[in-house]
């Protein structure tokens, strides 16, 4: 009898640390998705921020070259009057 209640309390041990571990596992597992899901965000950010440079970059370089390439005092006085 002594001997069944070994056992018993045995495999209650076992099975109350396996749901231990179990109940850890899933914590660490949460804290670890929510992380990654910020990271991830981080990542979209810094991706989207870089496209809108190069953008602006190539607006630039289209402006300058087409509409401020000339930068004679007479066109000057021309893109003031257009301006206002």
């Amino acid at each position: 009898m002594v001997d069944n209640l070994n056992i018993i309390a045995d495999y209650l041990m076992k099975g109350v640390i396996s749901l231990i571990g179990v109940i850890i596992g899933y914590f660490i597992a949460q804290n670890k998705y929510i992380f990654q899901k910020t990271y991830d965000q981080k990542l979209i950010l810094i991706t989207e921020l870089y496209t809108q440079i190069v953008r602006l970059e190539f607006e630039l370089k289209k402006y300058i070259h087409f509409i401020g390439a000339d930068m004679t005092e007479k066109s000057i006085d021309e893109k003031n009057k257009v301006v206002k």
